[in-house]
């Protein structure tokens, strides 16, 4: 160890000056594990021991003071950055869930702060530690009650007189307390002593000024667990909406998909032309297929499920015997998939829709509590417990809708390519053709038109687009847009049938290629109109409720 001297100590809190002397004696001599050293955003965390050989935590703040620079624009963006995140620990101190705050000082030049000591490893760590296959997920029992956990301090930091938001929750950032209780020991407890770390870019919404504002130096999140908000600097109200406690949701929401997928909710792509904000509101999160939904084999799995394992052996001894392996994965991917809903929710790119920390730790304890129940009732075939609420599904609903348009569109842009395709290539082999067309007192013969034919055979899709259009708030839109596309398809049969072919392989090919014309629009209109009655939000629900 180091010894070294800490210089101009100030405690967290006015003290008694018996106290303050005391404290001044206790951390003006500090003894240093160089070896012990963690990276903390805004500088670096070292270990140490004070003169009592009690351990503790000396976050450095920016770079060693320098008196012919005291005005320059990083002294004072790490002055200021040093108060804030002194400020904000000192609010938390005590709370728990939150390392205790000690103190400041000068050490080797350098601002310091002194706190408590977070025995154990980051959830990233952890992570490797936890995961019951190679993708890296973990059991969805354990990563529920890791998420009750971790939801449970956003709680505690909401309900603050003035509330605190972190801004950069990652696995990084979150520290699973191994001082009291094992990692072992807390999953089996299925209880985790976490704590949030690493506060440098945390706002208290009071403040008037961000730092990105105040010295143009962006501070910031982790762009695999941060909301859209936090990624862009162009957005309308983006000081405001980085104040709100609904980005902390966001990107808690994130770790507990990571811990259930084994991957973040997003592929951000660097070599995207697009920012990581634009992929974060364009794009959908990726489909999330925990360990029971992606397993082959449900009982290697359970060998590394204890908690699981013991709840579908007592199930399955009050039922008829234990069940097939195929009926096991799909009851466990039932009950898991509750927790979609949640995740969905707090995923969503508008930030007001949302729910609150402590909604989401009250939702998770219940799938939690409700866990065992509903493994019995799954395997008995009976209606599970539901622990997501109604307002987590509006809200999830708001991710389901996206999909299913991103679905939609892409059904209508495979039915336009291929009706496309088809229109050409008949057009192509029909040109030229001999036919004749004899509509009552209208007679026509000659060599048939390519680019005509391939025109014609776009009228079913553009009456049944017409009548989608203008049908589109009528609750019989689908009736109609299909008789419309049927109407169409007659218009056209109606014409062939008063045309002679001079060739049977024309005629073929031409009621081949009105069957394309047809089926292709159908298909498309019928898939694009239903999604939009099953996915449509509440306003419109009333306009296409029959």
């Amino acid at each position: 160890m180091r010894v070294v001297n800490l210089t101009s100590f100030t405690a967290p809190r006015t003290l008694p000056a018996d106290e303050q002397e005391r404290n001044a004696r206790r951390f003006s001599t500090l003894f240093i594990d160089e070896r012990r050293r963690r990276k903390g955003g805004l500088g670096q965390v070292l270990y140490g021991e004070d003169t009592w050989g009690e351990p503790l935590a000396v976050k450095l703040v920016g770079e060693v003071h320098n008196e012919e620079q005291d005005d320059s624009p990083s002294q004072a963006f790490a002055r200021e950055a040093f108060r804030r995140e002194y400020e904000t620990m000192r609010t938390l101190s005590g709370i728990k869930g939150f390392p205790r705050l000690y103190g400041a000082g000068k050490l080797d030049g350098c601002d310091a702060i002194l706190m408590e000591w977070v025995e154990g490893e980051t959830l990233a760590m952890a992570i490797r530690h936890l995961s019951i296959d190679d993708e890296g997920r973990l059991s969805p029992l354990t990563a529920a009650q890791m998420g009750r956990d971790l939801f449970a301090l956003l709680a505690r930091m909401e309900i603050l007189e003035n509330c605190i938001v972190h801004r950069d929750i990652s696995t990084s950032n979150i520290m699973v307390d191994t001082s009291i209780r094992s990692l072992d020991d807390q999953v089996a407890a299925g209880s985790f002593d976490l704590k949030l770390v690493d506060f440098g870019s945390a706002m208290l919404p009071g403040r008037s000024s961000s730092l990105t504002q105040k010295y143009g130096t962006p501070r910031g999140a982790t762009p695999d667990f941060a909301p859209p908000e936090m990624l862009s600097e162009d957005i309308k109200g983006a000081a405001t909406m980085r104040k709100n406690p609904a980005v902390d949701v966001y990107a808690a929401a994130s770790v507990l998909y990571l811990l259930l997928a084994g991957h973040t909710p997003f592929l951000l792509e660097k070599g995207d032309n697009r920012s990581y904000y634009l992929q974060k509101t364009e794009q959908l999160p990726r489909a999330l297929a925990g360990a029971h939904a992606a397993t082959t084999d449900i009982d290697i799995t359970l060998t590394r499920e204890p908690h699981t394992a013991a709840f579908v052996e007592k199930a399955a001894s009050e039922s008829d015997g234990r069940p097939s392996s195929e009926k096991l994965a799909g009851v466990l991917t039932a009950v898991d998939s509750q927790l979609d809903d949640v995740i969905f929710a707090c995923l969503d790119p508008v930030q007001e829709h949302r729910p609150l920390a402590s909604e989401v730790q009250d939702t998770l304890a219940e799938f939690v509590d409700s866990y065992e129940d509903n493994i019995a009732n799954g395997l008995a075939e009976r209606p599970l417990s539901q622990c997501a609420g109604d307002a987590f599904e509006r809200r999830a609903a708001n991710v389901r809708r996206r999909r299913a348009r991103h679905l939609g569109m892409g059904v209508v842009i495979a039915c336009a390519v291929l009706l496309f395709a088809g229109s050409c290539a008949t057009g192509f082999l029909l040109d030229g053709e001999l036919a004749k067309l004899a509509l009552g007192p209208m007679r026509w013969g000659g060599a048939l038109s390519g680019w005509v034919v391939g025109v014609l055979l776009w009228l079913p899709a553009i009456l049944g687009y017409a009548t989608r259009f203008v049908a589109r708030r009528n609750p019989h839109v689908l009736a109609w847009t299909i008789a419309a596309v049927g109407a169409g398809a007659l218009v056209l049969l109606g014409i062939m049938a008063c045309t002679i072919f001079f060739s049977a392989q024309s005629l073929v090919l031409a009621l081949a290629a009105l069957a394309v014309s047809a089926t292709l629009p159908w298909c498309a209109l019928s898939f694009d109109v239903a999604l939009g009655i099953t996915f449509a939000k509440p306003s419109e629900e009333a306009q296409v409720d029959a």
